[in-house]
């Protein structure tokens, strides 16, 4: 799913049965996911420190999390593809 419709689809959940389908599940991983992605490659860009630091000393935190949230993501999806076969 693309960004715009992860979001869409976030925005209208409501109820606990809204978050326990596993297709809207799944647009809420892909939110966080892209989320983190692109605040952490915004902050990255706009450091003056250089690559080695902003991977080893600002940010490795930050990636640690992105790698989590971004994983979760492909893990649920993966899992989801397997049980609608």
């Amino acid at each position: 799913m693309k960004y715009e419709e992860n979001k869409k689809t976030v925005s209208a959940l409501r109820t606990k049965s809204d978050f326990l389908n596993p297709d809207n599940l799944l647009a809420c991983l892909g939110l966080n996911a892209g989320i983190h992605v692109f605040s952490l490659g915004q902050k990255m860009a706009s450091s003056k420190a250089n690559p080695l630091e902003k991977e080893n000393d600002l940010f490795g935190q930050e990636q640690v999390r992105m790698v989590i949230n971004h994983a979760s993501y492909i893990i649920f999806k993966l899992f989801k593809d397997g049980i609608e076969l």
